[in-house]
Order: structure tokens, then sequence, then C-alpha cells
């Protein structure tokens, strides 16, 4: 397929012992997902807040660890899926955080700091990863699915997995997608480094404070690093 077809993800001509190790330890990510997603999204009103929140977070780790294997083995439509399927859960993270904050209900601290960094590096990888896809080609990627089928004696066995086509982005909107998370992480960038700064000016030191500018520091570069590939883009 060429043009405007489909950017299915594309499989190595062939995978060493290193890429069949890292193909297992991707494997495994994902199944490890599970249990949290089941108990974050069980519906237990009655469970613990922080618990929940604790739940949210390793999602947030674990999705976007899948995207950096993603990423390192070239498939970048995989990639921004699952940095795509990431966000909503940081989103909620800053979102919980930042609506105390506002409310007076509790002080900055450096999880403060650290939620919304997350979310907008999310951001970023999101952008890097769409401009790192086919121009001029719709980004879908192929998810499994299982298929039962039932014997002669009435019990049901899983059959081969079948592949779906699932599409991500259009290929006209590939820009329009990047520069609005872009934007996003732009914007919560300018936010983050506001807060660094009050925090990093007040009276006595912040324990772990060192530590997340380091991070934050980081975070600045890939928000650089996206917008410079997007005006690469827009002008090619």
């Amino acid at each position: 397929l060429s043009g405007k077809a489909a950017a299915l993800e594309r499989s190595p001509p062939a995978m060493s012992s290193g890429d069949e190790d890292l193909a297992l330890g991707l494997r495994a990510m994902e199944s490890s997902l599970c249990p949290v997603m089941e108990y974050y999204h069980g519906g237990d009103e009655e469970g613990s807040d922080g618990l929940r929140g604790w739940a949210r977070d390793q999602i947030v780790r674990a999705m976007t660890s899948v995207g950096d294997v993603h990423s390192h083995g070239g498939r970048h439509g995989g990639a921004a899926d699952w940095y795509v399927r990431a966000r909503p859960y940081a989103e909620a993270s800053w979102e919980a955080r930042r609506g105390r904050l506002e409310g007076g209900a509790a002080t900055l601290a450096v999880e403060d700091l650290r939620a919304q960094r997350r979310l907008v590096e999310l951001d970023a990888a999101v952008c890097e990863a769409m401009l790192s896809c086919p121009r001029g080609e719709d980004i879908a990627v192929l998810d499994d699915e299982e298929e039962e089928e039932e014997d002669g004696e009435g019990t049901t066995d899983k059959a081969a997995s079948t592949q779906t086509r699932r599409l991500i982005c259009r290929a006209g909107d590939r820009l329009d997608f990047a520069a609005g998370h872009y934007e996003s992480a732009r914007l919560g960038m300018e936010e983050l480094i506001a807060r660094y700064g009050r925090m990093k000016g007040g009276a006595g030191a912040v324990d772990g404070l060192d530590d997340e500018g380091k991070d934050i520091g980081y975070a600045v570069m890939l928000v650089v690093g996206a917008g410079n590939r997007l005006e690469e883009e827009r002008s090619a």
C-alpha cells in the first residue's frame, strides 16, 4: 500500500534474540496493566482515593513505557497510540491536584510538579510520534482479537487471533493533531516552570525539588525538540 493508504504497523524483516526478548517484555508490560486497569475502572466508590490515585499513576507509567518500546522499535504509530491512551489518566492526575491547589485545599508540592510534568511529556511524545509516521498516509494500528470456537462436545477453545485495523489519525489531520499536542505541551511547560520557580524561590529547602528540577529540564528539551520538529514538517 502507498499514497494515502493505511500506514499499518510494519514488522521488521528479522528478529534477533535481543528483539525477541524485547517483544516478550512488551507483552509482559501490556499484560501487567490488566489487573491495575480492572481495579481502577472497577467502580468501587468506597475504595481508597489514595490507592486509586496510585493505580492511575501506574497506568500512566506502564502505558508510557509501552509506547517508548514501540518508539524504540520504529513502530511510531503504535507509540502514538499508547501515548494517546495514557494521556487521559495523566490529565486526570494533574486535574485532581490542580483542583486542590486552586481551591486552597493544598499547598504546592513536588508531587504537583511531577503530575503536570508527566502530562507535558506525554503531549510532547505524541507530537514526536505523529511526526515520525510517514507523510501522506493514515496512521493506524493492528489490534489482536481472539476468536472462540465451539467443538462438538459443547466446549469452547480459543482459536488463532485475528487482527483488525484501528485508525488513529487520518493523513490530512496528522500535522494538526501533532500541533495540538505540542501547543498543549508548550502551555503546560510555561505553567510548570512558573510553579517550579515559586517553589525554588521559597524559604527553605524542599525534599526532592532539585531532582524534579532536573526532570523538568529534560521535559523542556522534549518540548523544544517537538516544536522544532513541527516547524521542519510545516516548512517541508
